[in-house]
């Protein structure tokens, strides 16, 4: 699933603060050399929640925040 949010209308706060308090939780992958945030859904480490969030610009010049989240069922192979 794909959120695109105008960055105008982000004023209270930044996506990083708005995904912290709805319970996500920062991560950093070293081999991939970027971060992300993960919501678990039980208490084990999966499945859960694993959003990307990225600063855009689009063809008119607004600056964007792209939030893609996915479902991660079980642990890569």
């Amino acid at each position: 699933m794909k959120l695109i949010v105008n960055k105008n209308r982000l004023t209270n706060f930044s996506a990083d603060e708005f995904l912290r308090r709805a319970g996500f939780a920062y991560i950093y992958d070293n081999l991939k050399e970027h971060g992300s945030y993960i919501k678990r859904l039980s208490r084990e480490h999966y499945p859960r929640l694993h959003v990307y969030v990225m600063d855009k610009r689009d063809k008119e010049g607004r600056d964007l925040i792209v939030i893609e989240m996915h479902l991660d069922q079980k642990k890569a192979s």
